[in-house]
Parts: C-alpha cells; structure tokens; sequence
C-alpha cells in the first residue's frame, strides 16, 4: 500500500515521512506520487493483475483526467470505480504546485536542503539521544560541518531537551537557524539544548564549530 494509504493520508505524517526518507544516512527513494500524498491500497482477492492498479495509479498531473495521463484502466474494473481520478477528487499536482503548506512543496525544500548541505548525502550519522520518547533527534556530519535534524513523531506539541553530546556544541553563539523554516535555533539551558515542536513538527539546524 502507499505510504499515504497507510497514514491515513495526514499530511504532517507526510511530512516526517519525506523528513527521514530524505535527510537520514542512504539512498533516499521517492515512488511517484509520494510527493504528492498520492494513496492507493492494494484490492485483494483480485485474480489478475488490477488488485495491484490502485498504488500504480497514473501520475495526477491535473485533479481530472487529462492530456498525458496513463488511465489505460479507465472503466475496466472496481480499480477504476474507486479512484479518485474517475470521481475528479484526490490530490494533483496542479492543486499543489506553488502551495507552500502542500507536500509537494515540503519535498521541493527539503531536496534544495540536500544540495546546499553535503553532509546530508556524504556525511557521517549519529543518533542524539534526548528525554522525549515521541522525539527522534539525529545528526548528519562531515568534517566540520554539521546539521541537527530533531523529528517530533507524535500529534501533540512537545518541548524535548537533548543530551549532552560530543558531536553537539556547546554554547548557544554555535547553533544556527532552523534551516528547514527560517526561524531561530533552539535554546541553551545549563549546557543543555531545549527545542520546542509542533505536533509532527520537523527542526533542522546548522551547527557551526568553529574549525
């Protein structure tokens, strides 16, 4: 099944998916329509071929079927009946494109992130630990350079301190801005780092250390 399908086709959920798939360590994968939030389920019990149909869908370039749009299934089966392309709903590209809350968006930003900062497709990975069992925090690194990807994995807002860490630094003038939204980096309480997220909510941060 899509990644969306097995989501509940959450949007924030999407989001951390793109956030690990892309900024951990290895070969990310996007199958198309992954960026878009496109679901699809498996139909079982089918003897052929169309119960796999629905997660192999035609890309949605538009909301409609249109020009350049692989629907070679189009009124063949159940596969069709319940697609979103034949009841014209279901997310596209085209009410995604130039949104910058939509998914597609998010993959755009976090794919120009992955250029600018080469520890993030060379780099080495270590997991930081922190008091937060909902919190996933991580830090990419080549030579110098670092990058803090802290990944709040649960619906409600949380507050999470990390522990001290030889790979983090250790005073608030080395930690950057949170290069993923543009706000400010998080905060230093008694040689500890404390970030506040939103439910699902993503930092990612430039570490300077000064060599």
């Amino acid at each position: 099944n899509r990644f969306a399908s097995e989501t509940g086709g959450d949007v924030r959920r999407g989001k951390i998916g793109a956030t690990l798939n892309l900024l951990l360590k290895g070969i990310p994968l996007i199958y198309y329509g992954q960026e878009l939030g496109l679901t699809g389920k498996q139909i079982p019990h089918t003897p052929s071929d169309g119960g796999d149909i629905p997660v192999r869908e035609a890309f949605p370039w538009t909301a409609k079927v249109g020009p350049g749009m692989a629907v070679w299934y189009k009124d063949t089966g159940p596969w069709w009946d319940q697609s979103p392309l034949a009841q014209g709903g279901g997310t596209s590209l085209e009410a995604q494109w130039g949104r910058p809350d939509s998914l597609f968006s998010y993959y755009q930003k976090l794919l120009a992130i992955r250029r600018a900062y080469p520890e993030l497709t060379n780099g080495d990975q270590h997991v930081v630990g922190n008091d937060s069992d909902q919190v996933f925090s991580f830090v990419r690194s080549q030579g110098a350079r670092r990058i803090l990807v802290v990944v709040n994995l649960a619906a409600a807002p949380v507050t999470v301190r990390l522990n001290q860490d030889p790979s983090l630094p250790v005073t608030a003038a080395e930690i950057g801005r949170d290069i993923l939204s543009g706000g400010p980096g998080p905060l230093a309480t008694q040689g500890q780092w404390a970030i506040s997220l939103a439910g699902f909510g993503v930092g990612v941060y430039a570490l300077h250390l000064g060599q």
